[in-house]
Order: C-alpha cells, then structure tokens, then sequence
C-alpha cells in the first residue's frame, strides 16, 4: 500500500480504499472474479486478534490508548442494542452492537501487524475510519462469537436499508441505507 504523503493519507472514493486494500494484500478477487474478499492471510490475523480482545479488558485498554486517556475513565453502556463508549461522561463513540466495536477496533492493530510501519504511520485517522468501514463488509464471521454473518436488506419507501448480522448471537455489525 502506498500512501501520498501529500495527501496525509486521505481517499478521495471507494475504488482508491479498494486499490489501497488491493495492493496490500488485504483483499482479492473472488474466484469468479466479480466481487472482492479478504485473504486469507488477513482474515486470519482480524479474528486472532479478536478472539484475544473479545474475552478480556484488553480491547479497551486498547481504545483508551488510541484515544491518548487512561482506560479508567472509559465507561461502556448500551442503549438497547447501540453500544456506546464514553470517556468522562461524554459519548466517544456509539456502534450498532459491542461486536461491531470490536471488529472495528481490532482494524487497528490488525493493520499496524499487516503493514509496513511507514505506511501504517502515515494513514490519516479519517482514512482508518474509511477502511475500517469497508473492512467490516468483507467479514464473513463474527468477531464476537465466529458465528456466519449474512446481509439483509428491506425495502421501505424507495430506501433500501441494509444491515449485516450474525446468525447465531444476532448482533448487528452494519446498519446503513442505499437510496
């Protein structure tokens, strides 16, 4: 992957993230080659460091370092399935369920083992929200429990709304629409 320094490593549109994913090895063409997937090898190294986090405090005590506080004043609660983060009583961060939290924090180190450490340095925290975005569709299994996730869609007054869940425990990794 190489990053325009100029550029403070932002992307301008979704092929350039695809390129960037492309050209690390992070992901491939389907063998059909009409679609894209995660290599193997990246695959792996994602859910080896999630099942490291998943059953400890270390996932948050990562948080709390990338956002410079002690994990002490980091506080979780959830408000139905919306899983949120605060740090001194402010809201840091809400996801759609505790597993798509730790999906997209465990990008992170994921790519900071995958990369080179000139390039990691150089990725804008704007772009790693971008990847971290486009990483979580290519995710075939949970973080939480590795059960299979599978999208689906609804149609509702000309917008499409799509989410990708688990099929076991049901937690919801994407919520987003089309349209």
């Amino acid at each position: 992957m190489t990053v325009d320094p100029e550029a403070d490593g932002s992307v301008e549109d979704g092929d350039t993230i695809e390129e960037l994913l492309l050209s690390a090895g992070i992901v491939e063409e389907t063998p059909a080659g009409n679609d894209l997937r995660l290599t193997d090898e990246f695959e792996s190294t994602w859910h080896r460091l999630s099942k490291q986090m998943r059953d400890s405090d270390r996932v948050m005590r990562w948080f709390a370092r990338t956002r410079n506080v002690p994990r002490e004043r980091v506080e979780t609660t959830t408000y139905g399935e919306l899983f949120v983060i605060e740090i001194d009583g402010s809201v840091a961060g809400r996801w759609p369920s505790e597993a798509a939290f730790l999906a997209e924090t465990v990008v992170r180190p994921t790519l900071r083992e995958w990369l080179p450490e000139s390039e990691y340095e150089r990725l804008s925290p704007d772009l790693f929200r971008k990847l971290s975005s486009r990483l979580l569709l290519f995710l075939e299994r949970c973080p939480s429990c590795d059960g299979e996730l599978a999208f689906a869609d609804e149609d509702d007054d000309e917008i499409v709304r799509v989410s990708l869940s688990c099929t076991a425990c049901g937690a919801t990794l994407f919520r987003g629409t089309d349209g």
